[in-house]
């Protein structure tokens, strides 16, 4: 049996640092210089007033934010409709703008990393709700010449769905600055268009040590039962996914996705197995494998099982 020293052993813990939490803005500042005057009001801030950023700045980090989207009139579209973002370190934006309903979705609709990849799913919701945007971000790499030796990764939760996985971002978007070694602010945008603007609230952010990246976390394990596990052809089968965490730590959040043949169904969990119906259609006579897979949260890693289906 080994055995560890617990004398060696190096414990680096994060510690959250609010952004905005419904009260003043002193964290944050004119991109310009001077104070922020975004309006404050109900606990969140308008984007209203020129872009804003973080007066610190911030290498690989985990933040949450919260946005909200007032209700646009009809004749009010595209790109004017309630636009905002999230640019990380100043360099990369995650889009923010009215987008329900909108399939499949775009590299400049809400959720994108912009104008070079669309989410991997729409997950908005209807404006006049709050939406939430959980983000994992590994800083790009430079060697000591300064050449570039790793993209930006970023994974991205929104509304609780994963909506990037540990993707890399090959440079700057839009108005970005230009990458470098050095660290950068978080910045929020005011687009300046007229009408009503989205809102913000409840913003934090945790610093993460450099050697962690996006792929590392707690482990997670994920289980599944077919139930029936044999069907005739054409019925629909179901399966019940249950995934477990670290003990002494919150439960795993996110989503789970089943996949037999060609067909995917994903589902969110809650306090319980999450519960996806999985069609057969099209599926032959037969044994077939069923990818079961937990995509992973800002806290746990993703994990993976095969259970088997019989199609009679």
């Amino acid at each position: 049996m080994g055995h560890v020293n617990l004398d060696s052993l190096t414990v680096t813990p994060t510690q959250r640092v609010p952004l905005f939490d419904g009260g003043d803005l002193d964290a944050w500042e004119k991109v310009g210089g001077g104070p922020a005057t975004w309006p404050v009001a109900d606990g969140s801030m308008e984007s209203f007033g020129g872009d804003i950023r973080t007066k610190e700045t911030f290498g690989d980090f985990r933040m949450h934010a919260e946005w909200y989207q007032p209700e646009h009139a009809d004749d009010v579209t595209g790109q004017a409709r309630g636009n905002s973002g999230i640019y990380i370190q100043e360099r990369y934006e995650v889009q923010v703008l009215e987008s329900f309903g909108i399939d499949p979705p775009a590299t400049n609709d809400a959720g994108s990393v912009y104008l070079k990849k669309a989410p991997d799913v729409n997950a908005a919701t209807a404006m006049g709700t709050w939406q939430t945007y959980d983000l994992v971000f590994r800083a790009a790499r430079f060697a000591p010449d300064g050449t570039k030796s790793e993209d930006a990764r970023l994974s991205l939760w929104w509304n609780g769905q994963l909506v990037h996985d540990d993707v890399a971002i090959d440079g700057k978007t839009g108005n970005g600055r230009e990458e470098g070694p050095a660290p950068g602010h978080v910045r929020l945008q005011d687009h300046g268009d007229p009408g009503l603007n989205p809102r913000f609230r409840n913003v934090w952010i945790e610093r993460l040590p450099e050697q962690e990246s996006t792929r590392q976390g707690l482990a997670s394990g994920v289980s599944a039962r077919l139930a029936p596990p044999a069907v005739e052809a054409g019925r629909d089968a179901h399966a019940v996914v249950k995934v477990t965490g670290a003990r002494g730590r919150p439960a795993p959040t996110g989503t789970v996705r089943v996949t037999v043949g060609d067909t995917s169904v994903t589902a969110p969990l809650g306090r319980g197995p999450a519960r996806l119906r999985l069609p057969t259609t099209g599926l032959e006579p037969g044994v077939h494998p069923v990818s079961v897979e937990y995509l992973g949260d800002t806290a746990y890693r993703r994990s993976t099982t095969t259970a088997h289906l019989t199609v009679r």
